[in-house]
C-alpha cells in the first residue's frame, strides 16, 4: 500500500513538468489536407477568445498520485509523430482532466473515444429547404464525452484534433487579431475548414487542436449554426496557448464551457 501523499493540481503540474519537456522536430511544415471535402467548408474569421476562468480552484483537492506522470527521461519525452503526441496528451492531460471533472461533478461519467467516424452534410450558400447537400465523413481524432450517471446517453462536450509537433504556429492564429483583419493564415486556414466539419458533425461549438507544443481553442457562434456547414465565411473566437504548464488549466476551462453548453452542469 502506497503511503505517498497525493498532490493538488498545482503540485501535479509542477511534478510532471519534466514530461512536458517535449523533444520533437518542430520545423514548420504545411499541414496535410486530410480530406478533399474540407474545401466545401468556408473560411473562418477570428477575434480573440478570452477563456472564462474555470470555477474549479487551481490549488484544488489533493487527488493526483505522484507516480502518475508519463515516463520521461530528464531531457524530456521524445515525440516523433502524431501517435506519440496522442499517447502523451492522453496520459498527461486527458486522464488528469477526467480526475478533476469526476471529483467536481460526481453525478457525471466521462468517456474518451478515439478516431471516431461521423457524418455531416454540406449545404450550398442558398437559403431554403430545397438546397442541395453533400454527405461528408468526419474522422475526429478524439471526442471527450459525458453523461449523467445511471443513464446511457452521452454528449460530446469537446472534440480534440491532434497534429504533428510544429503544425500550430502562433502567428498563423493570431495574425488577424494583431492586425485587425480577423484573417487566419498558414496552417490555420485548412485546420479552420476542417474544424467547421468537426463541429457540424459533433453539434458542439468548441473544439481544441493540439500538437504537443501548443493548444488552440476555437469557439464557434451558435447564431451562425445554420452556416457552419456551408461555404459562407463565419466568425469565431480563437485562443492560443504554448506554455505547457497552462495546458491542463486551459483544457479544463474549455471542458467546463463544453459541459455548460451541453447543459450537463
Amino acid at each position: 500500500m502506497c503511503s505517498v501523499p497525493l498532490l493538488t493540481q498545482r503540485e501535479y503540474v509542477s511534478s510532471v513538468s519534466n514530461a512536458f519537456n517535449v523533444q520533437a522536430d518542430t520545423t514548420y511544415r504545411p499541414t496535410n489536407e486530410s480530406s478533399t471535402k474540407n474545401k466545401f467548408f468556408g473560411d473562418v474569421r477570428t477575434t480573440h477568445f478570452r477563456l472564462r476562468p474555470s470555477p474549479i480552484p487551481y490549488g484544488g483537492p489533493a487527488i493526483f498520485h505522484p507516480h502518475d506522470s508519463f515516463p520521461a527521461p530528464a531531457e524530456g519525452f521524445e515525440i516523433n509523430n502524431e501517435a506519440d503526441s496522442v499517447a502523451h496528451c492522453t496520459h498527461q492531460l486527458i486522464l488528469p482532466l477526467f480526475n478533476l471533472l469526476k471529483y467536481y461533478h460526481p453525478l457525471l461519467d466521462f468517456f474518451m473515444k478515439s478516431e471516431v467516424n461521423l457524418e455531416t452534410e454540406v449545404r450550398g450558400n442558398e437559403d431554403g429547404d430545397d438546397v442541395p447537400t453533400i454527405s461528408v465523413r468526419a474522422r475526429v481524432d478524439m471526442l471527450l464525452q459525458a453523461g449523467r450517471r445511471g443513464t446511457e446517453e452521452r454528449s460530446t462536450f469537446l472534440p480534440l484534433e491532434h497534429k504533428r509537433p510544429g503544425m500550430l504556429r502562433r502567428d498563423d492564429w493570431t495574425y488577424g487579431i494583431a492586425t485587425g483583419t480577423s484573417h487566419l493564415r498558414g496552417n490555420a486556414l485548412p485546420i479552420a475548414h476542417q474544424s467547421r466539419k468537426y463541429v457540424s458533425a459533433c453539434n458542439c461549438n468548441i473544439l481544441g487542436v493540439y500538437d504537443s507544443t501548443a493548444l488552440v481553442g476555437i469557439c464557434f457562434r451558435w447564431e451562425d449554426f445554420a452556416d457552419w456547414n456551408t461555404m459562407k465565411t463565419i466568425m469565431t473566437k480563437v485562443f492560443y496557448e504554448d506554455k505547457p504548464a497552462k495546458f491542463l488549466d486551459t483544457l479544463l476551462a474549455m471542458a467546463e464551457m463544453g459541459l455548460q453548453t451541453c447543459e450537463l452542469i
